[in-house]
């Protein structure tokens, strides 16, 4: 077991971080990304993961920051509905992005009750639900121009909970075909195919790997699919069991799920985290408790302590490794933050033993 007083002050370290990194931009959205090297200079802020942040910002009641957030999101999106990629505005708009955003978009609507919000909500959902063929494959608004990746399950996740909260079975159904398609991806190396970037690498960082697991994992509670659940219990089982032979979770594996280098992908590693509980926590077990203990220890000790990045996390591990190389990117801390709720929620309910 982690020590509750540990967690809880590693946390307050990351909501630190990420709102003093909101003052670099003047509380209009939070940075992509501090320099390692570099520690003063801070990038544009990212609307997609400003987006999702805002469930964070809520859970640790930084209201106003998150207030904010959302009002930013309201006044940059395009009049269609969706959101550039990057943190660029003549950047083209993305679907994943513009997914995302809107996850965090309902929340804000649903606790501040601002019409704005609820607009801006909608009118991303809208787009991205444009963007899809009969099939339910997006023609556009895709990283790679025709690569529909596997872990664009995360994207769906969040436009088939938005349908089926707002009662939209035409929607859903368009959508319960995206999600069929992607679970086509699934190979007998229990993982999944495509959940790279780009379409010509065999390599996958865990970061995706773990969007991929996530995204199908809760749509397949929305929906009530059984047999993708039952899929990413036996992917996650395998997990388990790897990062036990392995001696922890690596930072990118190749189509047959073995490890590529040795460095590690911070993010990865706290979004496993959290997938892990959420499963324990919906299975009532705690198959995953010595894992998810290992992998989050790890976490703790890279936290950065020293003033000018203290609360952060290194992308990378070593910080030269390939994911990010020499930042801290905001949605680390994100993740973070979350394998700590996630965790916290199954000690409380007893799920996981206190040792």
């Amino acid at each position: 077991m982690i020590e509750a007083n540990t967690l809880f002050l590693a946390e307050q370290l990351a909501v630190n971080w990420i709102l003093q990194s909101m003052r670099k931009t003047n509380h209009q959205g939070i940075p992509h990304s501090q320099s390692i090297l570099f520690p003063w200079y801070y990038t544009d802020a990212y609307p997609e993961t400003s987006g999702y942040c805002i469930e964070n910002l809520l859970d640790h009641s930084c209201f106003d920051s998150a207030l904010n957030t959302a009002k930013w999101l309201c006044k940059i999106q395009n009049k269609d509905g969706s959101y550039y990629s990057g943190n660029k505005a003549k950047n083209p708009p993305s679907f994943f992005n513009t997914s995302q955003i809107l996850s965090g978009l309902h929340l804000a609507f649903l606790y501040f009750k601002d019409d704005k919000m609820k607009m801006a909500a909608d009118k991303a959902f809208d787009w991205c639900t444009s963007c899809l063929d009969s099939s339910g494959v997006p023609y556009k608004g895709l990283y790679v121009n025709h690569y529909f990746a596997s872990y664009y399950s995360h994207a769906l996740w969040s436009l088939i909970k938005f349908a089926r909260r707002n009662n939209n079975s035409e929607k859903l159904n368009l959508l319960t075909k995206s999600i069929n398609m992607l679970y086509t991806n699934e190979n007998k190396y229990t993982h999944f195919d495509h959940c790279s970037f780009f379409p010509d690498s065999d390599l996958s960082l865990t970061h995706t790997i773990f969007y991929t697991l996530e995204g199908f994992w809760e749509s397949s509670i929305i929906l009530d699919r059984p047999d993708i659940q039952n899929s990413i219990i036996t992917i996650l089982k395998s997990w388990n069991e790897q990062i036990g032979e392995d001696g922890g979770l690596f930072s990118t594996y190749n189509q047959k799920r073995k490890k590529v280098g040795s460095g590690q992908c911070l993010t990865g590693q706290a979004q496993c985290v959290s997938l892990m509980c959420k499963v324990d926590s919906y299975l009532t077990t705690n198959q995953f408790q010595d894992c998810v203990e290992v992998i989050l220890k790890n976490l703790l000790s890279k936290q950065y302590k020293i003033k000018q990045l203290k609360g952060s996390f290194p992308a990378s591990y070593p910080i030269y490794g390939n994911y990010f190389p020499l930042k801290v990117v905001n949605w680390t801390q994100k993740f973070f933050l979350d394998s700590c709720k996630y965790y916290r929620n199954n000690i409380q309910q007893s799920i996981y033993k206190i040792t």
